[in-house]
């Protein structure tokens, strides 16, 4: 098939001619160029035929001409809305896929965070973590790798809290235990036995306690912890508790 480019952008055209000294590009839509290696833009879609035209001054003005077929694709549209709108409280923000004409999908959010998918109905849906206004972005491809992009800023809202669950049942529904909350930028957690031997330690939010200790499940018991948890807005929180391990 021909190759393809896309509706309103500009196309290179690279001449690989030997020999030649003057060049005329006739690109099938009534226009032209004596670039030696021009770029065009097409303003309406369909199939075109480009020619070039090459000649040598220097050798009894010998002409030599290449036809070439080239198809121009119509742009995809990126557009998405996203609710709840306007954002609530802690509340994760889904985004609403509205583009047409693509099959590839580049979310930004703004903070950091990136979901590239190629399925236009995945509602996509992201916590933020901080109450800040964010650049969002959805970038679409169709299939011949023209592209388009739509952006809007949303205005997140994150009250920074936190809790541990009490209980951990490893044989049970609550196979592991974490630290839930909501703006946490990052935690110092440790867990210890009755007699003060640590059992388990972390600064990773998503990592959880399973109830073991170096890969053995302990025994049903209170078991108790110190946490220190700071959050997007540089302010710390400590807190100590308890945890009951069921079998």
């Amino acid at each position: 098939p021909p190759p393809t480019g896309c509706l309103a952008s500009g196309i290179s055209f690279t001449n690989s001619s030997l020999g030649g000294d003057d060049f005329i590009w006739h690109f099938g839509d009534g226009t032209l160029s004596t670039d030696e290696n021009p770029v065009h833009i097409y303003n309406n879609f369909g199939n075109y035929i480009v020619t070039l035209i090459i000649k040598n001054s220097f050798s009894c003005n010998k002409i030599d001409s290449i036809n070439y077929p080239i198809t121009i694709s119509t742009s995809p549209t990126a557009f998405y809305t996203y609710s709840p709108s306007p954002p609530k409280v802690n509340i994760p923000v889904t985004f609403i896929n509205k583009s047409t004409g693509a099959v590839n999908y580049i979310w930004t959010f703004g903070d950091g965070d990136t979901i590239k998918t190629n399925n236009i109905n995945q509602n996509i849906s992201h916590l933020y973590t901080q109450t800040q206004t964010f650049h969002t972005c959805l970038q679409v491809f169709n299939m011949f790798g023209c592209t388009d992009t739509f952006c809007r800023d949303i205005a997140a809202r994150i009250n920074p809290l936190f809790d541990v669950p009490n209980a951990v049942s490893p044989d049970g529904i609550n196979k592991k235990i974490f630290v839930k909350g909501f703006g946490i930028k990052k935690i110092s957690w440790n867990i210890y036995n009755r007699w003060g031997l640590l059992m388990f330690t972390t600064n990773d939010i998503n990592e959880g306690w399973d109830g073991k200790y170096k890969g053995e499940i302990q025994p049903q018991d209170v078991y108790h912890y110190t946490l220190l948890v700071e959050f997007y807005n540089d302010k710390k929180e400590t807190k100590t508790g308890d945890i009951t391990l069921l079998r």
